[in-house]
C-alpha cells in the first residue's frame, strides 16, 4: 500500500510500513508511547494527503 501513496519528501516507504504496524493500537486498550503517537500522527497526515479514511486499512 505504501508504494501507492503520495508521501511527503521526508517520509520513506519503510517509515510508513513501520507506522502501519501501530494501527491496531488505535483500537486497543494499550497505551502508545510518545514515539508511537508521533508515528501514528504522521501516518494520519499521509492518509489525509491521499484522501483516505483510516478504516481503509482494515479492509481486504
Amino acid at each position: 500500500m505504501a508504494r501507492n501513496l503520495t508521501l511527503p519528501d521526508n517520509i520513506t516507504e519503510e517509515y510508513v510500513f513501520e507506522a502501519f504496524r501501530l494501527v491496531p493500537l488505535l483500537y486497543s486498550t494499550f497505551s502508545a508511547t510518545e514515539q508511537e503517537k508521533e508515528q501514528l500522527s504522521v501516518l494520519q497526515s499521509i492518509l489525509d494527503l491521499n484522501n483516505m479514511p483510516i478504516d481503509v486499512l482494515f479492509k481486504e
